[in-house]
């Protein structure tokens, strides 16, 4: 995650979009780790979109993921918070 918040910062193409309609996005943080034998990756999003109303909105996501043998991803669990304003940015 901390890679693909790098390119998005910089400006370049992102493979990660955080919903449609999106007008602007960025990531505040995004990290990725184990607890156990699971993958732990977390990101946190500052957007604006139309159809959100006006202004800023944070988003922030946690999930868990098993992989299977061959090592790609064969389960996530993810958890959001829904799109909680942001309070004092237009």
């Amino acid at each position: 995650m901390a890679a693909i918040a790098g390119r998005a910062q910089a400006g370049a193409p992102c493979r990660y979009r955080p919903c449609r309609g999106t007008e602007d996005y960025e990531f505040i943080e995004a990290a990725a780790g184990t607890v156990g034998d699971r993958l732990h990756l977390h990101w946190q999003l500052r957007l604006r979109a139309e159809r959100l109303g006006a202004g800023w909105f944070i988003v922030e996501q946690q999930a868990y993921a098993d992989t299977g043998e061959d090592g790609r991803l064969a389960w996530l669990d993810l958890l959001c918070t829904g799109y909680r304003s942001e309070a004092g940015h237009d």
